[in-house]
């Protein structure tokens, strides 16, 4: 269990267009036994499978903000915002 919270932790998008093709593919067989034409189905399958993914974003978008707060990183030893000089110049005396 661990190990699929931390490959869905890293791969964030991954995780919802596979969540988003198996809703379709759910919604899909679900509707099959239906008497409906196939454009009917398709249109009511992708409405399920917009549904599932909106549902997907927003609980990622929570995972990331609780992540965020209750989590927090140690700060990067590399930061972009401060520059410092690398080189130490001599100046000549005169």
């Amino acid at each position: 269990m661990e190990d699929l919270k931390a490959y869905c932790k890293e791969n964030k998008l991954m995780t919802i267009g596979g969540l988003w093709a198996s809703g379709i593919g759910a919604s899909m067989a679900y509707q099959w036994k239906g008497g409906s034409s196939t454009s009917v189905k398709m249109i009511h399958s992708r409405l399920y499978a917009q549904a599932l993914t909106l549902s997907a974003l927003v609980s990622a978008a929570g995972m990331e903000y609780y992540d965020r707060t209750y989590n927090p990183q140690p700060p990067a030893e590399i930061d972009i915002y401060s520059y410092e000089h690398t080189h130490k110049y001599k100046v000549a005396k005169q």
